[in-house]
């Protein structure tokens, strides 16, 4: 695990064995994984599959059929 502070004021966190960076910086979080996490990542980011399809499976495991309901289905 690596972690960083960058010049612009962004934070990155590095967890090279899960395949993971996260950047953050003002409001946003940039989440990007290694290709040897495709299909193998579950959540609100999707699942790293390289097809829109699978990217609104909610907790349940059932698809949700908009973005919004997706989100909701997340909510604690």
């Amino acid at each position: 695990m690596r972690l960083s502070a960058g010049s612009d004021g962004a934070l990155s966190l590095v967890l090279p064995q899960h395949g993971l960076h996260l950047r953050f910086r003002n409001a946003t979080l940039l989440v990007s994984a290694s290709m040897g996490t495709r299909g193998r990542l579950c959540g609100i980011c999707g699942n790293n599959d390289g097809e829109y399809v699978g990217d609104l499976t909610n907790p349940r495991g059932n698809q949700e059929k908009t973005a919004t309901s997706f989100a909701a289905s997340y909510k604690l």
